[in-house]
């Protein structure tokens, strides 16, 4: 099994209008209630046609990001408007530097879905989906001294998690949230010793539920989250305390 990872890139002339503005609000180079440029000065810079920025602009209005008025010009809306589930909005806010709430927004997630995938996961009868959870530690195994290979492991271990429940909704999530945890991941999985630090606490969530013991697969699942928040804080200088995964 494989994460499913930035999937969501909306293509299409416009799709430059919508990447480009889309970045720059959610990163505050366009803050919340300020008047985007004019169509003139925008189709110059980003080469494109009107009928191309103003579809981009619809798009992005869609997503929550924009609001055109009458008179006044489109204005850039604040985050409580945004549809922060949207994939590319996702995107936008973890892949470029993201605020301590955006992290933080992201743990609390988590430890709602993977515990629970995990006592779901360990409920099932069935035995196949051990293997493709079982596949992603071997290679994360193998990968200690390969970060970018060691991250992509490491999303395809919780992804087949996910899976196991065979819930589809929980599936999508997952999938949706997938470009926010690799781009969580590059903030505290680069440390090779951590990498083979955490793989027992990986090992013992497989374990769990191979053994169908539903309340210590959420439970070690729910630590594996805890701790890998508690490295983001030390990363991102928010705490003193050493990056401690197990």
């Amino acid at each position: 099994m494989t994460a499913e990872r930035n999937l969501y890139v909306v293509g299409g002339t416009h799709g430059t209008v919508v990447q480009t503005l889309g970045n720059a609000i959610v990163t505050g180079t366009y803050p919340p209630g300020t008047l985007i440029p004019t169509e003139e000065k925008l189709t110059t810079e980003l080469g494109v046609s009107r009928p191309a920025l103003r579809e981009g602009i619809r798009v992005l209005a869609g997503k929550g990001l924009l609001r055109s008025t009458a008179g006044r010009g489109t204005i850039v809306q604040p985050p409580a408007s945004w549809n922060v589930l949207d994939p590319d909005v996702i995107r936008w806010r973890y892949e470029s530097p993201t605020t301590a709430s955006a992290m933080d927004d992201l743990t609390g997630l988590r430890l709602v879905l993977e515990p629970a995938a995990a006592r779901i996961a360990a409920e099932s009868s069935s035995a196949r989906i051990l293997d493709p959870i079982e596949d992603a530690l071997e290679r994360m195994r193998a990968s200690t001294e390969d970060t970018e290979a060691f991250v992509a492991a490491d999303l395809d271990f919780h992804a087949a998690i996910v899976a196991a429940t065979e819930n589809q909704l929980l599936i999508h999530l997952q999938s949706v949230l997938a470009v926010a945890l690799q781009a969580q991941r590059k903030i505290h999985t680069t440390s090779k010793t951590r990498h083979r630090r955490t793989l027992p606490a990986h090992a013992r969530v497989l374990t769990a539920i191979r053994e169908s013991n539903a309340d210590q697969a959420e439970i070690e699942a729910r630590d594996i989250v805890q701790r890998a928040h508690l490295d983001i804080l030390y990363y991102t200088g928010r705490s003193r305390r050493s990056g401690a995964s197990d």
